[in-house]
């Protein structure tokens, strides 16, 4: 079973996400991470959002999760109404892990992504071009020194892997979570490396 860390909460009333608005509020920038059942954006329905605006606390709503209780998720038109402001905000930094993929399956899903945007694994590739791999699980490992929870973990693999849709949300959450939680301070910590390297503005422009 998936080991439980409580600064990562699920968000299955209104009053939760509330609670998560007034905290995107006061945030300058925040990460987000969609879970989803494909890697094509035109085939992928949202299973789940994640978001962190704080090292070491993270969020994730479930919105469509197969065997869990209708009243344990919120619909995701609902929830959308309520984090695109935050979305099309100019202010407001999204930060993702290869975050061109939520952005399409957003706008696939009918929502836009605008404002400044904080890609983990571009900054990756910027500043350790030489390494062979710049996911998540590697760069969490390199920087924090955290062996991450893995898909496999939660789905399987092979003939007995299951989507994502079919994940606990007890075991999603703690999963998403995490991924948001790291990115957010896989950022912190790449911006003042970027400086340092002067890649800021190249970073910028790619």
């Amino acid at each position: 079973s998936i080991k439980k860390n409580e600064k990562y909460k699920k968000i299955t009333t209104k009053t939760d996400l509330e609670k998560l608005i007034k905290i995107l509020e006061k945030s300058m920038s925040f990460s987000i991470d969609l879970e989803t059942t494909s890697l094509d954006p035109k085939e992928a329905k949202i299973v789940g959002l994640s978001l962190s605006a704080k090292s070491e606390e993270a969020f994730y709503i479930p919105v469509g999760h197969k065997n869990e209780p209708k009243n344990e998720q919120l619909p995701l038109k609902f929830v959308m109404e309520k984090l695109s402001p935050f979305l099309l905000s100019e202010e407001k930094e999204k930060i993702g892990q290869n975050i061109k993929y939520d952005i399409s399956v957003f706008r696939e899903n009918g929502f836009e992504v605008k404002g400044t945007i904080f890609d983990t694994m571009l900054a990756s590739y910027l500043l350790f071009s030489n390494r062979t791999s710049h996911g998540l699980d590697h760069l969490a490992e390199e920087f924090f020194g955290i062996s991450t929870i893995k898909y496999v973990d939660i789905c399987g693999k092979g003939a007995k892997q299951i989507s994502f849709s079919e994940v606990s949300i007890e075991d999603a959450t703690q999963y998403a979570s995490q991924d948001a939680d790291i990115t957010f301070r896989l950022a912190e910590n790449m911006k003042e490396q970027l400086k340092e390297d002067q890649l800021d503005e190249l970073f910028s422009d790619l």
